[in-house]
């Protein structure tokens, strides 16, 4: 049994998700589990605000103002990139602390191998993104291509990807789940098919607490419109050929 190293960002004090988190991995076989303080984006102090984000830089990028919720969750997955970076392990499984099952969490296993390859890579375990190709990997899953995604509660992630986001974004000036700008830097995605795990809105809701999701493009540089119009292109495309994969909700 391959040994996994499991992160799971989890606010000091959402005890009753701790419970759950650790009641749904307690048949993982092999698993180093580790809870990750959240860092909650409310109680950050100007100056530790102005010291871990930069809020310009974010504005320029989606035209809007990136809430406190937004800016603690960005923080809790570096925290989680510089404890992997400086840990033994050369990869971990990232999760958040409200999400669902849908397959065997032993099913990881088969997806690690993609860890150890040498250049910087994230693998999804969740929907919602949207890939060029798959390949057949073992049973029902196959591995896909990912352009861009939605999300960042339930990924692998690589030491060299780690490593590549914390020094292309020494300040976070982004969300969580820009998995876009990661690919622009450098990053590979990648994501399982059929997804193992979604996000559990029935019995939790977001501590983001968003009034806003996604980009305001008039109020953004010319430059970061252009990337945006791109990226909204491609993915259309995708999309029209059927390669998303989207959850699938009662």
């Amino acid at each position: 049994m391959i040994s996994i190293n499991i992160y799971v960002i989890n606010l000091k004090k959402d005890l009753d998700r701790k419970q759950y988190m650790e009641k749904i991995l307690s048949s993982c076989k092999g698993c180093n589990i580790e809870f990750i303080e959240a860092v909650y984006g409310k109680e950050l102090s100007d100056i530790q605000l102005n010291n871990l984000f930069d809020r310009k830089l974010a504005h320029k990028r989606y035209g809007r103002d990136i809430n406190l919720g937004e800016i603690g969750c960005t923080l809790s997955h570096m925290k989680c990139y510089e404890k992997l970076v400086h840990s033994d392990y050369n990869y971990a499984l990232i999760l958040e602390d409200d999400i669902t099952l849908l397959r065997n969490i032993n099913d990881v296993q088969y997806l690690v191998k993609y860890l150890d390859a040498p250049y910087p890579i994230i693998l999804f375990l969740s929907a919602d993104y949207w890939y060029y190709k798959k390949i057949h990997l073992v049973g029902e899953y196959s591995i896909a291509s990912v352009f861009d995604a939605v999300g960042s509660y339930a990924y692998l992630i690589n030491k060299k990807a780690a490593q590549l986001i914390l020094k292309k974004n020494q300040k976070g000036a982004h969300v969580a789940d820009h998995w876009a700008l990661f690919r622009n830097q450098g990053v590979r995605l990648k994501a399982v098919y059929p997804y193992m795990i979604d996000a559990n809105i029935e019995n939790f809701e977001s501590s983001i607490e968003q009034s806003h999701w996604g980009e305001i493009r008039r109020n953004m540089p010319l430059h970061y419109v252009v990337i945006s119009l791109l990226n909204g292109l491609i993915k259309r495309i995708l999309l029209s050929r059927h390669k998303f994969v989207s959850k699938i909700r009662k």
